[in-house]
């Protein structure tokens, strides 16, 4: 839960990571975590930068509570897996680029993120599986500079991408238990 004790990484630095997983760190696996980066600049909650042959498995972590230029889940480079994983309240929920490794998303969501929900720049490869994107600010799944996508049984609030459309609300849709930013229960 968004509220327990156990397992919290909260840190208030700005334009740093609060968990960084470098180059050497190959088959990393992270399970369970909550991180919150209040960080007044361009927070960061947990970032990849490995090499492009590393083996990063990311699940049932949660970031949550980023400024609106904040990213939740951040892949710069390596093989990296998100699995089951949740981005609420940040500026970009799951963000790929400038990565020679497929990052893969499967079965993750991202709610009010200021921007964008899933983003994949610059070249990278984003394979994105059984995900929802809701009440983004820009698109809430992103494409930018050559990127490549794989979208699988995906839905988001505004259809992009192709994407079936299932609102992000507590009547219709998705219908989580509570979508107000900063407040989040995402339990359908």
């Amino acid at each position: 839960s968004r509220l327990s004790s156990a397992y919290n990484l909260t840190v208030n630095v700005n334009s740093t990571p609060a968990l960084t997983i470098e180059t050497g760190a190959d088959y990393t696996r992270l399970e369970g975590l909550q991180v919150r980066n209040s960080g007044s600049t361009n927070p960061v909650g947990i970032r990849i930068n490995c090499s492009n042959t590393s083996d990063v498995r990311i699940s049932d972590c949660i970031v949550y509570d980023l400024v609106s230029s904040g990213i939740a889940f951040s892949c710069l480079n390596g093989a990296t897996t998100f699995m089951n994983c949740l981005a609420m309240s940040s500026g970009k929920g799951f963000y790929t680029a400038w990565t020679s490794g497929t990052t893969f998303a499967t079965n993750c969501t991202a709610i009010n993120s200021n921007s964008v929900g899933f983003s994949a720049d610059s070249g990278s490869t984003l394979n994105v599986k059984n995900c929802y994107a809701g009440t983004s600010g820009t698109a809430d799944y992103d494409t930018i500079g050559g990127a490549t996508w794989s979208l699988l049984g995906c839905y988001s609030s505004d259809g992009t991408h192709s994407t079936v459309v299932a609102s992000c609300s507590t009547a219709s849709g998705a219908k989580f238990t509570n979508v107000t930013a900063g407040s989040e229960n995402v339990l359908l």
